[in-house]
């Protein structure tokens, strides 16, 4: 939650914030079980889409608490006072689910 704390002062796009270890430990945004896991050879999820990403999909799902989710919901996509239509709110950042297209997909467990 340090870590989200720090969020109410990066709201809008182009504001920093200093972080140390003690601040953020990415292990902490890991899951406890990282040795089970997918794997697979895809694509950006933004525009050109280019094939050039190895995606890790843990099998272990993370949880995200309501308090957390609204964190992340105020974050803007803008930078302050820019003017758009959807007011600087991040929305639609996702990708449909696409077709495997032949594409192999791994995993690290039996």
């Amino acid at each position: 939650d340090k870590l989200l704390n720090l969020f109410s002062k990066i709201i809008h796009k182009g504001e920093k914030v200093d972080l140390d270890d003690e601040t953020v430990s990415l292990k902490k945004l890991m899951p406890k079980n990282m040795q089970d896991y997918y794997t697979y050879d895809g694509s950006l999820t933004t525009p050109m889409c280019s094939e050039s990403v190895r995606w890790i999909v843990f099998r272990e799902q993370m949880g995200l608490s309501r308090r957390q989710f609204d964190q992340l919901r105020q974050l803007k996509h803008a930078c302050k006072g820019e003017n758009n239509t959807t007011n600087g709110n991040i929305s639609q950042n996702f990708r449909p689910v696409m077709p495997l297209n032949g594409r192999l997909v791994y995993r690290s467990f039996c």
